[in-house]
Order: C-alpha cells, then sequence, then structure tokens
C-alpha cells in the first residue's frame, strides 16, 4: 500500500494549470494512445510536468506521469473501469503508484457517486474564511 492526496494527482486540473503538446503515438496496453507532454503554467503547481496518455479511439486518460523538475517520474496514475457516472464516461479506478518505490500504490475506488445540493451561503466570503480559522 502507498500513500498520496488524492488531491494531489486526482483533482489536478491538467487544462488550467498546465500547457499541453503532442508528443506522438504509442501504444498503451491493447491500444494506441497519444502521448501529450504537460508543463506547468505557474511556479505554484505541484508537478512540474506530467507526461499524459489518452487513448486515441476513446479519448479516455489512460495513464499519467507526474515528473519532478528533473523529469524524473514520481507518481504514476492509471485510469480504469470507465463507466456512465452524471452524464460522463469516467474513471471508477484509479491507481496512483510511487514511480520510485512501485511496491507502494494506492487504490481508489469511486461508487455511489451523485450530486449533492449545497447552499449558496456556503460560497460567500465570510462563509469560507471560517473554514480557515
Amino acid at each position: 500500500m502507498g500513500q498520496i492526496s488524492n488531491g494531489d494527482v486526482v483533482a489536478a486540473d491538467f487544462d488550467y494549470s498546465y500547457i499541453s503538446r503532442l508528443v506522438g503515438e504509442e501504444a498503451c496496453g491493447q491500444t494506441i494512445c497519444y502521448k501529450l507532454s504537460l508543463q506547468r503554467r505557474w511556479p505554484y503547481v505541484t508537478y512540474p510536468a506530467i507526461s499524459y496518455w489518452v487513448e486515441k479511439d476513446t479519448g479516455f486518460p489512460s495513464r499519467a506521469d507526474f515528473l519532478s523538475a528533473d523529469g524524473v517520474p514520481i507518481k504514476r496514475s492509471y485510469y480504469r473501469d470507465y463507466q456512465q457516472v452524471l452524464g460522463q464516461m469516467r474513471p471508477t479506478t484509479i491507481v496512483v503508484e510511487d514511480a520510485l518505490r512501485k511496491d507502494n500504490y494506492t487504490t481508489m475506488r469511486y461508487s455511489d457517486i451523485r450530486l449533492e445540493s449545497l447552499p449558496e451561503s456556503n460560497f460567500q466570503k465570510e462563509y469560507l474564511l471560517r473554514l480557515n480559522g
């Protein structure tokens, strides 16, 4: 078992936080993937770079390598078991490996995913400031 922060690799906003470039195509198991190179836009983004593989025929993410400033993989994510969730195909299993110690990994399985209604007041500045204090 490994130790990861869910937000570290799952909640990363690749489109907003990274500039992407198509590197080429590679085999991904039984299918062909586009390989993308993502470079962070700002210095406060956790990972300086990400190598990202997307299945060519489905457009589904297959794998992501989260890289250090030297280009060394630190964490590796595999996206699996795509299902229709909240109107979109989404991975319901994500395996995250410690790329430096491959025997350390975490498997996250998502189930019973649903939207919940939150009061608008939860998004007011005053309410959000209370969360920090």
